[in-house]
């Protein structure tokens, strides 16, 4: 009897250690990478697990930790959404990856026949102020590689948490510009600027640089969107009717002028010219000869960058792209080494992460971009400004008051702004304060949600 249960003893002994061994293993560091959206024509060339590999393999070369796992969310479909769900539920459950890199992601909606947005954290500005991610501060004062004085200010702002600091670190942003070539016109753009300069506009100047929806900055015009801390609409219904109806309006008088200076609408990012690719792009139908001439020559012409400008004063700008640290952590020191270099100079010039990104917006280093400090874009050709249009972009960017996210307000409003321009071309009798209604309720629920 002694004999049985002392075997039994050493059994249950040894089953401890062993459960006490495994316990004490340090689990890999999992890096979540969902930066190439979440629907593309090619699926079979999503590069997020490429990327992945890239960044790990820089952050071993600085000395980081060797056990890094990548983890990628599939591009598309159903397998899409079990697996956002999937580590959703892994974050409330106080697990996850321990570092996210994700992007804004959207995927067409067949019964809407717009895109809607597919991503991880679908209203990011709320969930900063929800305690899901760890708070960097300390991490950033004493950071080996980011030099955060050189990082553009506005921007990295708006991933502050009222409560809880610095928890989102953008990557790149974008915001809504008219180009104009640059003997064409003599104003210059200020942050003073705002939507009723642009109503009182003669020049037609301002006019032209309406909110365009194709690039999701319809809801520009409106400044601050929310207050997320108390989960609610800034700007009122009757608002958002005048502006929505207003911008369209301008959008329609902008095609039918004719004396207007030459220039075409786009969003700031990387290898805005697109001189690579410009016959298949639509800035060719603007003024096609001069870009054509600047096909040819390999050079830029000097240009005049006019932003958007919105209710609140200045321009907005939208960050389409942001890395972060899960909040349940426990290798908070590693998945620093990841941001830190990520954030750097370096980082921010050579890692794949920012060639599938440079489509999307700019980085957030300033003096990338030029023709000293060149950026590499997504077909790998090394790209910069000259230096005036590099100085043209940094009086657009000082212009800059305000940073969002995209998210589910964003793309309600942006779905209001298509819908309403699209029925008004094709000449169809809509209801717009119909619509605005039904848009502004759906938002008002969303926020609370």
């Amino acid at each position: 009897m002694k004999k049985k249960s002392s075997v039994i003893f050493f059994f249950c002994l040894l089953v401890t250690l062993l459960i006490s061994g495994c316990s004490g293993k340090q689990k890999p560091l999992r890096i979540l990478v969902d930066i190439e959206g979440a629907y593309t024509t090619y699926p079979d060339l999503n590069q997020n697990a490429s990327c992945g590999d890239f960044l790990a393999d820089n952050v071993k070369l600085l000395g980081g930790p060797e056990d890094i796992e990548i983890e990628v969310i599939p591009a598309e479909g159903a397998e899409r959404d079990v697996a956002l769900t999937r580590v959703r539920t892994e974050v409330m459950a106080g697990g996850g990856p321990d570092v996210f890199i994700v992007s804004s992601a959207t995927a067409p909606n067949p019964e809407k026949m717009q895109a809607e947005l597919k991503s991880l954290f679908l209203m990011p500005e709320k969930t900063k102020e929800l305690g899901l991610f760890y708070p960097l501060d300390e991490y950033i004062e004493n950071a080996q590689y980011m030099e955060w004085d050189k990082l553009t200010p506005a921007v990295m702002a708006a991933g502050r948490s009222e409560k809880y600091g610095q928890v989102l670190l953008p990557l790149v942003y974008d915001f809504n510009t008219a180009f104009f070539l640059k003997d064409d016109i003599s104003y210059t753009p200020t942050a003073a600027g705002n939507w009723e300069d642009v109503l009182n506009d003669e020049t037609g100047i301002l006019k032209s640089v309406m909110p365009c929806g194709q690039f999701t900055s319809s809801s520009d015009m409106l400044g601050v969107l929310a207050d997320y801390t108390k989960n609610e609409l800034l700007f009122t219904e009757e608002e958002l009717y005048q502006r929505i109806d207003e911008s369209v309006e301008m959008l329609h008088q902008d095609e039918a002028s004719t004396d207007l200076p030459k220039h075409y609408l786009t969003t700031y990012s990387a290898g805005w010219d697109k001189s690579d690719n410009i016959e298949s792009t639509d800035f060719g139908i603007v003024f096609a000869s001069e870009l054509e001439e600047c096909q040819e020559q390999k050079k830029q012409l000097p240009i005049k960058a006019i932003p958007t400008y919105s209710d609140d004063g200045g321009a907005v700008a939208t960050v389409r792209a942001f890395a972060a640290i899960n909040g349940n952590t426990k290798r908070p020191d590693d998945a620093f080494l990841v941001l830190d270099y990520l954030l750097s100079k370096e980082g921010q010039s050579t890692s794949l992460i920012y060639h599938r990104l440079s489509d999307t917006g700019v980085p957030t280093y300033e003096g990338l971009m030029t023709e000293e400090n060149p950026v590499v874009l997504s077909n790998g050709v090394k790209w910069s400004m000259s230096d005036e249009n590099y100085e043209a972009f940094c009086q657009a960017r000082d212009c800059i008051t305000h940073v969002k996210f995209l998210g589910t307000i964003e793309m309600e409003l942006d779905r209001l702004w298509s819908n309403f321009e699209k029925a008004k071309r094709l000449g169809e009798d809509v209801d717009l304060k119909e619509m605005v209604h039904e848009a502004y309720s759906r938002m008002a629920i969303e926020i609370g949600e």
